[in-house]
């Protein structure tokens, strides 16, 4: 069930690890990237649909409408900047 992490040696675990990321690394920064981008936008709107729909938070359609437009480039912006960090911190742990 949970083996991965027991039964294999840590050089085989270290191994895997850098197919893995050049394997990444040659389809590119800009999938990687995009990647992060597209799970922080689409965790932020479903945590924004849950706040509107579970929480009571009496404001209106209308403002609930425009603290969506203004979370909407910030979920973005986090999503890029999470990306552009992850491929940095990559690039020095596993360098060429």
């Amino acid at each position: 069930m949970f083996w991965y992490p027991f039964s294999m040696p840590r050089a085989e675990i270290a191994d895997l690890e850098r197919k893995s990321w050049l394997e990444t690394k040659s389809r590119g920064m800009g999938r990687f990237i995009r990647a992060r981008i597209l799970v922080a936008t689409g965790t932020g709107l479903v945590v924004l649909l849950g706040m509107d729909l579970l929480g009571k938070t009496g404001l209106h359609l209308h403002s609930n409408l425009l603290i969506g437009l203004v979370m909407l480039p910030i979920f973005v912006l986090g999503g890029y900047l999470q990306g552009k960090w992850e491929w940095q911190d990559l690039e020095k742990k596993y360098p060429e």
